[in-house]
């Protein structure tokens, strides 16, 4: 699978939540209002674990981050 969650224009709560063996990313979020909390990424093949563009606003807490082929967290400007 290529992304676990891909969101454009959305306002969402993902919490608690495990997204392992993505091809790309766990999450994609563009333009989009966010709060990540508690949630476990694990082995993402090629890119990173969270990409965040756009304008976007959110907060991330406690989140688990590993086994990424590029970064944690990837932070595009628009």
């Amino acid at each position: 699978m290529p992304v676990g969650l891909e969101l454009q224009h959305a306002r969402a709560i993902v919490s608690g939540s495990r997204f392992e063996q993505m091809q790309h990313y766990a999450l994609d979020l563009d333009s989009s209002q966010f709060a990540l909390d508690n949630n476990e990424i694990k082995t993402i093949k090629q890119l990173s674990g969270i990409r965040v563009r756009g304008v976007s606003t959110g907060r991330l807490i406690a989140n688990r981050i590993s086994h990424t082929r590029k970064s944690a967290i990837e932070v595009e400007d628009s």
